[in-house]
């Protein structure tokens, strides 16, 4: 780091406000109104803090529609040396146990937003049984896609609650889910923050215009996606888009019964094929009311590509 740098920083962790809003923000992404309503502190003193926070790189800072949410830097020395001082903090602080409290409050009523919008419809799908299942045979299927560093970067596009990021997000160096709907990204960010996935986030992102560059992440996931989208071809050809050379695309879908497996493999391979993909390995699981089709593919390396 610069001395300048360095400077900020050491600054910005000189305020005990600011390092309860930074112990606050280890518990996953939070908007402006939650952190003033989990640190007690005014609005306007939050965001103050939080903008000093920002420019010192201890935290980082996006917006959906009307939040702002904030989360901890999650590369880089700033975030080393941020991770290193809130290890000290000394748990039993009377200050930092209230702001807990009052956090848990804040996401309880979160979690009970995300279900009333959301009507458990994901959950509702399958019985737990049936989800273990499903869960297991895709882990396995996707572990075929590991290397030395993991998943690398992961994107799961149409993230909803959460659940394929809960799956795979601990063996991924970096993972963000992405989804248009609010209730899904409250949930989700429910599920991360239980399963504490603190290097994971949630985006608010179209499907088929990705706001990512081409060439972007080492992994992308399409779980229960392709069966509902209106130009599923379309969203293939945008995964595959920011699918890096030698990355690995993982396609996972439910075909309730009545749906013609046959055809809609047929289909699969022809939307993967005209995104430049093939599969590699494929997994059919029968299920209560219906068929999970799981399947692996492998963008080629810049090498093959060139020949």
């Amino acid at each position: 780091m610069t001395l300048d740098a360095l400077s900020r920083l050491l600054h910005a962790l000189a305020d005990p406000a600011r390092l309860r809003l930074l112990a606050l923000c280890r518990r996953g992404e939070l908007s402006v109104n939650e952190l003033t309503t989990a640190s007690g502190m005014s609005q306007p003193r939050v965001s103050r803090h939080l903008r000093i926070l920002v420019e010192a790189q201890a935290l980082r800072r996006f917006r959906e529609a009307h939040w702002v949410y904030y989360r901890l830097s999650g590369e880089g020395e700033p975030a080393r040396l941020v991770q290193e001082v809130l290890a000290g903090l000394d748990a039993a602080d009377e200050a930092l146990r209230a702001d807990a409290r009052r956090l848990d409050e804040v996401l309880a009523a979160r979690a009970r937003e995300a279900r009333a919008a959301a009507g458990g419809d994901s959950e509702a799908a399958l019985p737990p049984v049936a989800w273990a299942r499903l869960e297991q045979t895709t882990r396995e299927v996707a572990r075929a896609a590991l290397g030395v560093a993991g998943y690398g970067e992961l994107l799961d596009i149409g993230t909803g609650a959460g659940r394929m990021l809960r799956l795979l997000g601990p063996d991924a160096r970096r993972a963000i889910g992405v989804d248009t709907s609010r209730p899904a990204r409250l949930a989700a960010r429910n599920t991360l923050r239980d399963a504490g996935l603190a290097h994971c986030s949630v985006r608010d992102a179209d499907m088929y215009a990705l706001p990512f560059a081409r060439a972007s992440f080492d992994t992308v996931v399409l779980a229960r996606v392709l069966t509902g989208a209106q130009q599923p071809w379309d969203v293939t050809r945008e995964a595959a888009r920011v699918l890096r050379p030698g990355g690995h695309l993982l396609v996972m879908d439910l075909l309730p019964d009545g749906v013609p497996v046959e055809a809609w493999c047929r289909s699969l391979y022809d939307w993967l094929g005209d995104a430049g993909l093939r599969l590699a390995q494929e997994e059919r699981l029968a299920l209560p009311r219906g068929t999970a089709v799981i399947g692996l593919t492998r963008a080629p390396a810049a090498a093959e590509r060139a020949a």
